[in-house]
């Protein structure tokens, strides 16, 4: 398999690690220059322990620059022919999607959220000359959806995104990345980066501090909160990878307003982050935009009471039975939430998140399921050509 992605992130690593360290299946990463350069050892270690040959050489795609076009479209298909790629799989739609266009080989396309709900329906949004070129760039994404042989979404709101922008012709499946639930119910909690102080509730807030995930809204929402009993709670944030250093600048002048302690952590490997979760009493996330985030399904692995913004995810996991759900955009809803998980803990609902989880939204099962896809690709090819 040619996988098409970031080797910086985690989330495509997890997709293809599922197959790299799979009998039977060899794994590539074709990626952009401007990526690569990006990464650290931490990065070429995860690469090389699990089985991921990376490819660079790959050209951010330009309707100005078709050379840089061309450029990708070369390296592409020699990885294809000297590494007998069988299948092509592009781990985001904007913009690696539109490497679609260079193979005729079996395709799979990923959506993983902001990709389909956000910025391909930007494209149709804007005015003047910005518009004429993001509606052309939006046929080619178009162009590029419909020759894929499968288009997986880790959420039914993607699924319902891309039909309306694109019609029935496009074929999607939900496919989850999913967390892996045992692993991390089993965690060991002391190879966590915060230790929790007696007597407090950690609230962890996971996503990092970036505008889209909504981190000063979060602190208007603590602000609320009586000052007695924010003295009571841990607060955890982490700051990520390539912070936004404005909003950063923001958030910590904020927080040092509070009464209340806190923590910032910088980027968490896998473990680490795992054992925060399990050490964490509360987990609060309230993205502007989401998918069918990791981190809830961390959170609740970890049995820590899950609170999320007003936002349309998927029911069948994220429902009254297994987290706290806003209703509004309101911050006094969310401090009043906090509160509620802090006062009243219900550890049913953490009982129920568990299983639910477990049931649907558990990594093996889920790329077990990708291997169905992948499979059912290579069989109705070989019928076509046959």
């Amino acid at each position: 398999i040619l996988y098409i992605g970031d080797p910086t992130s985690i989330h495509d690593i997890k997709w293809i690690s599922a197959f790299s360290t799979r009998m039977g299946y060899t794994a590539y990463m074709a990626a952009q220059d401007i990526e690569v350069e990006k990464m650290t050892d931490l990065d070429r270690d995860r690469l090389s322990s699990n089985n991921i040959t990376l490819i660079p050489g790959l050209r951010f795609y330009s309707l100005w620059r078709q050379w840089d076009n061309w450029h990708s479209a070369s390296i592409i298909e020699k990885a294809i022919k000297e590494h007998n790629i069988n299948i092509v799989h592009i781990l985001f739609i904007t913009p690696y999607a539109l490497n679609a266009n260079y193979t005729h080989l079996p395709t799979i396309i990923t959506s993983r959220g902001s990709d389909a709900l956000l910025v391909l329906p930007s494209l149709l949004e804007t005015k003047g000359l910005r518009g004429l070129h993001d509606r052309f760039l939006f046929k080619l994404f178009r162009k590029a959806l419909l020759r894929a042989s499968c288009i997986t979404c880790t959420s039914i709101e993607q699924q319902k995104s891309l039909r309306t922008l694109f019609g029935k012709k496009v074929s999607t499946e939900l496919i989850r990345t999913g967390v892996d639930v045992q692993t991390i119910a089993e965690v060991d909690q002391d190879n966590g980066p915060i230790r929790k102080v007696e007597g407090k509730k950690l609230i962890l807030f996971p996503r990092y501090i970036q505008p889209i995930y909504n981190t000063l809204f979060q602190i208007e929402a603590l602000k609320l909160i009586d000052p007695d009993k924010l003295e009571k709670l841990q607060l955890v944030f982490i700051i990520g990878r390539n912070p936004d250093h404005d909003y950063l600048k923001k958030v910590t002048s904020e927080l040092a307003k509070l009464k209340a302690q806190y923590d910032l952590v910088e980027y968490l490997g896998q473990q680490e982050l795992w054992a925060l979760y399990c050490t964490s009493d509360i987990t609060v996330m309230t993205p502007i935009s989401d998918g069918t985030p990791n981190s809830g399904l961390e959170a609740m692995a970890a049995k820590s009471q899950l609170i999320m913004g007003n936002l349309p995810y998927d029911r069948d996991l994220f429902n009254s039975g297994s987290c706290l759900l806003m209703n509004t955009d309101d911050p006094q809803e969310l401090a009043d939430l906090i509160m509620d998980a802090v006062e009243k803990p219900d550890h049913g609902l953490l009982e129920s998140a568990f299983r639910t989880v477990s049931e649907k939204g558990d990594r093996i099962q889920e790329m077990d399921r990708l291997d169905d896809v992948y499979r059912n690709c290579l069989s109705s090819n070989l019928s076509q050509n046959s």
